[in-house]
């Protein structure tokens, strides 16, 4: 299914008249900042650091510095491997979809398009994971984290202390990102990869 959706987004970006490279090669504008290109990987970096050990314990000072990592043989198999590799294709392929579909629906409305196409597709992929209840004994509440967070399949919601401090870790935290991203000069570097991903940038059509 991961496989099938991407081809399809292939041909379909084929179709709309975008590209197979949505050609976001690394071009230094007038806009762009060293620091927070910087402040941005340092925090991509604690962000997924965090979530990959969150099962293990929800306790920051555990998460963070007393981590647990099982690497056996027995773990590596086919079904382990696809299971990784499936979300990394199908998720991200989706986003990428609605992302272009919300940028290209709402181009004409310059100030609007970029929030649009991020809390647009932010909340059409948190609501995708709504069919997770119950699988892999999920419950309820363990889904609806994950719809507002970012969770593993399988993580429980039991309503103490950690678990809140983890969801504001998870959501608010980088919420509060996105919203620093929408001004300034931090701005004009999303509007010129929009530009870019819109077959609109100057630079893209001298290539």
């Amino acid at each position: 299914a991961a496989f099938d959706l991407l081809i399809l987004a292939c041909f379909l970006g084929k179709a709309w008249g975008f590209h197979f490279n949505p050609n976001l090669k690394f071009v230094k504008s007038r806009n762009f900042q060293y620091s927070v290109l910087l402040l941005l990987v340092l925090f991509a970096f604690i962000d997924v650091f965090y979530n990959a050990f969150i099962n293990y314990d929800k306790q920051i000072w555990t998460a963070f510095f007393r981590y647990s990592i099982d690497l056996q043989k027995k773990y590596f198999t086919i079904a382990s491997f696809t299971a990784a590799l499936e979300p990394g294709i199908f998720e991200e392929t989706e986003r990428y979809l609605a992302i272009i579909i919300l940028l290209a629906g709402f181009n004409q409305y310059r100030n609007l398009r970029v929030p649009i196409a991020i809390y647009g597709s932010t909340l059409l992929f948190g609501l995708s994971h709504l069919g997770n209840v119950d699988w892999n004994g999920e419950t309820f509440e363990a889904t609806i984290a994950q719809v507002i967070g970012w969770n593993s399949a399988g993580w429980q919601f039991n309503s103490w202390a950690t678990d809140y401090i983890s969801e504001v870790l998870m959501v608010l935290v980088p919420l509060a990102v996105t919203v620093w991203m929408m001004y300034g000069k931090r701005r004009e570097v999303l509007e010129e990869n929009a530009d870019r991903l819109m077959n609109l940038s100057p630079e893209f059509n001298r290539h």
